[in-house]
């Protein structure tokens, strides 16, 4: 089992979503979300969900009962921004934020605003060369091919770096154990690709995506039986007219017997009505991005389903019965 995510740090594909949403400058938002690749969004609303369920249980329950997919959008841009307190409902928002110095402690200003009237007004004081050295000591490594090495350090003293990268050439141990173990795998496969182990991100994800895919696949499996339900329900309604016809050829009944079984037809005819709009509702959803999302919407068409099943089946028993045997009269 991986090891848990501090609550202070995004979990990976959050961390991707996050990278994604601020490429060429772009920002954290709900509706930006919405523009994301959807297989990137669910792997984030996976994680998001994992986050709250293990570390967040009040704010668990409370994610539970959101309305839709903008509100949750709006809170995975939340918790994007700030991981530790587990998101909440944001709106989108724009601000700015300004630093200063005071009392002698010390603040991240940019060149501009050093020189600037928020600054010492001169760039180009001995302060600011001073402080620009001392604060400069990033030192970076990084392991490339060695007839690179000279090319990479040239390119970096060329672009005004103020450390050159110490740029080392790969381990002569590791070069050969990476010679090595090419030559096994291409042996092994008969000079195919080795296969893959995955790592437990992706199994993760894998099985993300094949949950999201089961519950897209319930969700429209619904929406068909509850096609197949109103018609079948709509066409026995239908032949229920033979039924009236011949009550109302009985005139010795009265009209009590026919009023009231018109009646009693009509709240099917409107029950059913009720289910076909539901379906046609269903019916423009495209996409969604969580689980828990086509689980909700399945269960809305399901049990209004069943709320007209259940009152068919009673009008079929307690007032249908009572006159189906006119339908084969003559």
């Amino acid at each position: 089992m991986p090891p848990k995510t501090p609550l202070d740090q995004l979990p990976s594909a959050c961390e991707e979503l996050k990278r994604e949403l601020l490429k060429d400058g772009g920002s954290i938002t709900g509706e930006v979300i919405a523009g994301v690749e959807r297989s990137l969004r669910s792997r984030a609303f996976s994680s998001l969900n994992t986050v709250l369920k293990s570390s967040h249980s009040e704010k668990y329950v409370e994610y539970g009962k959101l309305g839709g997919d903008e509100e949750r959008r709006e809170w995975l841009a939340a918790f994007i921004v700030g991981p530790k307190s587990g998101g909440s409902i944001m709106r989108n928002e724009t601000s700015r934020s300004s630093s200063f110095i005071e009392k002698g402690e010390h603040a991240w200003m940019t060149i501009e605003e050093y020189g600037g009237p928020m600054g010492i007004n001169s760039p180009a004081h001995d302060a600011w060369e001073k402080r620009r050295t001392e604060s400069a000591t990033l030192t970076t490594q990084a392991e490339v091919p060695e007839d690179s090495v000279e090319d990479i350090k040239s390119m970096m003293e060329n672009h005004g770096s103020v450390v050159v990268p110490q740029v080392q050439p790969p381990s002569k141990k590791r070069r050969k154990g990476n010679e090595a173990g090419s030559g096994s795998a291409a042996g092994s496969a008969g000079g195919g690709a080795p296969e893959k182990t995955l790592t437990e991100d992706e199994k993760k994800t894998l099985e993300d995506e094949k949950t999201l895919a089961e519950a897209e696949s319930n969700f429209k499996d619904a929406i068909k039986r509850a096609k197949v339900q109103y018609d079948k329900v709509q066409r026995e309604l239908g032949e229920v007219n033979v039924i009236e016809d011949r009550m109302a050829a009985k005139t010795s009944w009265g009209e009590g017997p026919l009023n009231y079984l018109r009646s009693q037809t009509q709240v099917q005819k409107d029950n059913n009505d009720v289910l076909f709009k539901v379906w046609a509702d269903m019916k423009k959803i495209d996409k969604l991005d969580e689980v828990k999302s086509y689980a909700d919407q399945t269960k809305t068409i399901t049990d209004k389903m069943k709320e007209v099943d259940d009152a068919y089946k009673t009008y079929r028993k307690d007032v249908l019965a009572d006159f189906a045997k006119l339908k084969k009269s003559q």
